[in-house]
């Protein structure tokens, strides 16, 4: 679609044919590499694409039972992509116009994202674990954080690593934001804490402009946040 006039108008459409055991398994993951190539993540495979002559330019199969989660484009020229389990890494030839696999890194627990931090350092986000990974070397460490936090939703906002979780207190539920200055150490700096008096679990955030986030939560409730001086949210 483009969008003219605040509206959207559609300006193309088409469809990549799987097997029929797979056919509700498409792509739910996109990204472009460059001008008019597109790389979609489905099941088990990707799919490299030229929307302008709407022509599928490489398909690789993995080998790993899971969609994919995320694609990210790293400073060093190489494409991280991520399933449940593993992270690959691709080179981009853009003359030949395919990828082709230099590494991949099994983590051993679902991997929920993936972001480049500083040149070369990308941080793994799993269900309950934060992990930092060195391209260069290939070392990868835990991060401590303040707490051992059972389950919970991460998230990573500018230089900022924004912890979602509810918490029994007296036999009532309270969801928590809990905020970490990120860094290259074993361990984060707690920046700051929010706390509700309600048992809602907030699942997404979107930094709309320097001074507001928004945030959403299980039961289709929103929340504007005012982002004050050194990254201070005010509810």
């Amino acid at each position: 679609y483009r969008i003219i006039n605040n509206n959207f108008s559609q300006d193309l459409t088409f469809s990549i044919e799987f097997d029929k055991e797979n056919k509700d398994r498409g792509p739910c993951m996109m990204y472009e590499i460059e001008d008019n190539i597109i790389l979609f993540g489905a099941y088990r495979e990707l799919n490299l694409l030229d929307i302008k002559s709407i022509e599928i330019l490489q398909k690789i199969n993995l080998d790993y039972e899971q969609y994919i989660y995320n694609i990210l484009q790293l400073s060093n020229g190489l494409i991280a992509i991520n399933n449940a389990g593993k992270i690959y890494f691709y080179y981009y030839d853009k003359n030949k116009k395919e990828l082709e696999k230099k590494d991949e890194l099994k983590i051993g627990m679902d991997i929920y994202e993936i972001s480049e931090i500083a040149n070369g350092y990308i941080l793994i986000l799993t269900g309950n674990k934060v992990f930092l990974y060195n391209l260069n070397n290939k070392e990868m460490k835990e991060i401590i954080l303040d707490k051992n936090y059972r389950w919970c939703v991460f998230k990573i906002i500018d230089n900022y690593l924004l912890v979602s979780y509810s918490e029994d207190e007296n036999n009532i539920t309270k969801s928590h934001i809990d905020i970490y200055k990120i860094n290259l150490e074993e361990k984060f700096q707690f920046h700051q804490g929010l706390t509700f008096d309600y048992p809602f679990w907030i699942t997404k955030f979107v930094k709309l402009n320097e001074k507001k986030l928004i945030a959403g939560d299980n039961e289709g409730n929103f929340y504007e946040f005012e982002i004050s001086e050194n990254f201070h949210l005010i509810n």
